[in-house]
């Protein structure tokens, strides 16, 4: 981990992951809400430059693209704080992360597939990004998507 007072997008940098622009909604609803410091992204697919990585794992499948696809989900939660605030320095607190796989009855490693998304938070903010989580495995997500995360964060004024 680098040194916390390194501003977050240069560690961003140096472990060469990307915010995308502008992330926007694909139906009608915000993809993001603030109130009183608390900042909620709306479910962000694993969507890289509109298209949509898609999957479905069986319980022998292999989990590094859906792992990817947990990173990128983050990266767009990333963005909409950035596109909100400007920085990503004004996160005082990583609260939650839900995290929904695509997954067929009998995978069980829905936890190591978020670890993924994870292990960006705690890359990029420490003990700030220590958060409490949910990993679902689900039969099905929106436009055929592999994974989709959630992430509430307490940002500072």
């Amino acid at each position: 981990m680098q040194d916390a007072s390194c501003p977050v997008e240069s560690r961003l940098n140096a472990l060469a992951l990307y915010l995308p622009n502008d992330p926007q909604p694909n139906g009608r609803y915000k993809t993001w809400t603030q109130h009183n410091g608390l900042f909620t992204t709306s479910g962000q697919l694993s969507r890289v430059d509109g298209d949509v990585i898609r999957g479905h794992l069986g319980p022998d499948d292999p989990i590094d693209d859906a792992r990817r696809a947990a990173q990128v989900c983050m990266l767009r939660c990333l963005a909409l704080i950035k596109l909100a605030r400007g920085t990503l320095d004004c996160i005082e607190q990583v609260a939650t992360v839900t995290g929904y796989v695509n997954a067929a009855s009998g995978f069980t490693q829905h936890s190591k597939v978020i670890d993924a998304a994870s292990e960006i938070l705690l890359e990029l903010y420490g003990d700030r990004g220590r958060h409490v989580r949910t990993a679902i495995g689900a039969s099905s997500l929106p436009d055929g998507g592999l994974v989709e995360l959630q992430l509430t964060a307490y940002l500072t004024d």
